[in-house]
């Protein structure tokens, strides 16, 4: 299996992450081989408990990922 160097952010993706309350750190691109396998992750980290989440890009919205960040908060007593 080859890879690749990460690919430079998405400022949209940084966007919406930031907008949302998470920290951005990148894509988790869903292809093994050049095929595809699985949807592309965004991954970002709760600016208060340091997790790491993940939202499917097809999904991403503000919204979406401070409801992620509020569950995930919520789990872990923060």
């Amino acid at each position: 299996m080859r890879h690749s160097l990460p690919k430079p952010a998405n400022p949209e993706h940084v966007r919406i992450v930031t907008e949302g309350g998470g920290q951005y750190i990148g894509v988790w691109e869903g292809t093994l081989e050049g095929q595809r396998i699985a949807d592309d992750l965004i991954l970002f980290n709760s600016q208060a408990t340091g997790s790491t989440l993940a939202i499917k890009e097809k999904d991403l919205t503000p919204e979406r990922v401070s409801r992620k960040i509020a569950d995930s908060d919520r789990t872990f007593g923060k």
